[in-house]
């Protein structure tokens, strides 16, 4: 027994010298993160922009590398959120929401610096170019979750991510609204990335589909329907289908004279409109006008003797 304590009475000082102090630095959390030892740089980031000697200048403000230390967290964070090294993935439960809330802190602190560091041959990196390839890293996880695994809740999760790092991307704002968001039951979220999608200038029409289709089938909300109805013949005046969804719609809301008065006006204006003169025949047959709504699907086949649907209906 004496000799046991006497022995590790020997062997406790140097398990403490063992233990190295980590001291704040940028540069060495840095080197860490390239390096791919993302726990060594955790641990010296962690204690860096908890530092005031580095984060905070003689008057009290955020100092010149403050910025560049809360995005190195960011970038740290993230990228133990994308490792498939599965011994990284345990130093941190939530570590994409840590990446956020460091990305915030760094650009409240300074929204207008492009770069915080430089590859191997001192070229400067933008900071785009870094958010762009962890957006792609996580695209990779989203693709794979919703092709070959078919989960789709774990599919959004990661598109979303993939839309905070690349923002202004009409592309990834489409996919996360007209695809991915309905896949996940995420109608709300749908809503909202196809709404960006159209500010961003998106110009594909499966937004406004989606998007009507959302109001009209799950949110069950037929005047948001119709507004959406109305904005797609606005912007796509020669696609003859989206004039069904609005008429479909008034069908719906039992706003049938409405719905006529439109068709109407789309006849008069347009001698060669057949749709519009079906649809015209399709609301008198079903406000009870059976003469009418002859006369119309007449006037459509003399626009267009090949309909097939006009056939059916004058038959």
């Amino acid at each position: 027994m004496k000799k046991t304590a006497i022995a590790l009475l020997f062997l406790l000082p140097m398990a403490v010298m063992a233990q190295k102090e980590i001291k704040p630095s940028i540069n060495k959390a840095e080197k860490a993160l390239k390096s791919g030892k993302l726990d060594e740089a955790k641990a010296i980031i962690d204690v860096t922009v908890t530092s005031p000697e580095v984060m905070v200048d003689k008057k009290g403000n955020p100092s010149k590398n403050a910025a560049k230390a809360w995005y190195l967290k960011g970038l740290i964070y993230a990228s133990i959120d994308t490792t498939k090294e599965a011994k990284w993935k345990t130093l941190e439960a939530e570590p994409f929401n840590v990446a956020k809330e460091a990305f915030a802190k760094s650009k409240e602190i300074d929204k207008t610096e492009l770069t915080f560091f430089n590859d191997e041959n001192s070229i400067p990196l933008l900071n785009s170019q870094l958010e762009s390839k962890l957006a792609q890293s996580y695209l990779n996880v989203s693709l794979k979750a919703y092709q070959e695994e078919k989960d789709y809740k774990k599919a959004f999760k990661y598109m979303e991510r993939v839309v905070y790092m690349i923002p202004n991307d009409t592309s990834m704002l489409m996919n996360a609204g007209v695809y991915f968001a309905p896949s996940a039951e995420e109608y709300d979220k749908a809503i909202d990335y196809i709404t960006r999608y159209h500010e961003k200038g998106g110009k594909n029409q499966d937004g406004y589909i989606q998007l009507y289709s959302i109001y009209r089938d799950k949110k069950k909300d037929n005047e948001k329907a119709l507004e959406t109805a109305k904005a797609m013949i606005a912007k796509y005046p020669n696609n003859a289908d989206f004039q069904r969804y609005e008429l479909d719609i008034y069908i719906k809301m039992g706003r049938l004279p409405e719905a006529k008065a439109i068709m109407e006006k789309n006849a008069n204006a347009n001698p060669s409109d057949v749709e519009s003169r079906f649809y015209l025949g399709v609301i008198s047959n079903e406000m009870k006008n059976p003469v009418e709504a002859k006369k119309w699907f007449n006037e459509a086949i003399k626009v267009d003797p090949n309909h097939y649907a006009l056939k059916l209906e004058v038959d």
